[in-house]
C-alpha cells in the first residue's frame, strides 16, 4: 500500500507537469505556461483560512491526494491512512 501510494502521488505530480505544460491550443498556438506548488498543512491548522491566501496570490487547488502517516521515515504510527494528511496541488500562470 505504501508504494502503491507514492508511485499515485509521482503519476499525479507528473500528469500536471505534462499537461499543463505541453498543451497547445488549436492553431498551433502555444498554451499558458504554469508552474506548480505542493502544500501539505498541518492538520491542527485553520486549512480554509491557508487555501484562501493561497487563492488570493493566485494559486488554483487542482489536486488533493491523501496519503499514508506510514510513508515517512521515523513515523511509529501504524494508521493505514489519516485523511486529516494530504497532498495539496496548486498551480497558476506564469507571468
Amino acid at each position: 500500500m505504501k508504494k502503491t501510494i507514492k508511485y499515485l502521488l509521482a503519476l499525479v505530480f507528473a500528469s500536471c507537469l505534462f499537461v499543463g505544460c505541453t498543451t497547445t491550443i488549436g492553431g498551433g498556438k502555444e498554451a499558458k505556461r504554469w508552474e506548480y506548488k505542493s502544500v501539505s498543512f498541518d492538520p491542527s491548522s485553520d486549512v480554509q483560512l491557508k487555501l484562501n491566501e493561497l487563492g488570493k496570490e493566485g494559486w488554483q487547488l487542482v489536486s488533493i491526494v491523501p496519503y499514508s502517516v506510514q510513508d515517512f521515515p521515523g513515523n511509529n504510527d501504524r494508521r493505514e491512512l489519516d485523511v486529516d494528511h494530504a497532498l495539496y496541488i496548486f498551480k497558476r500562470p506564469l507571468h
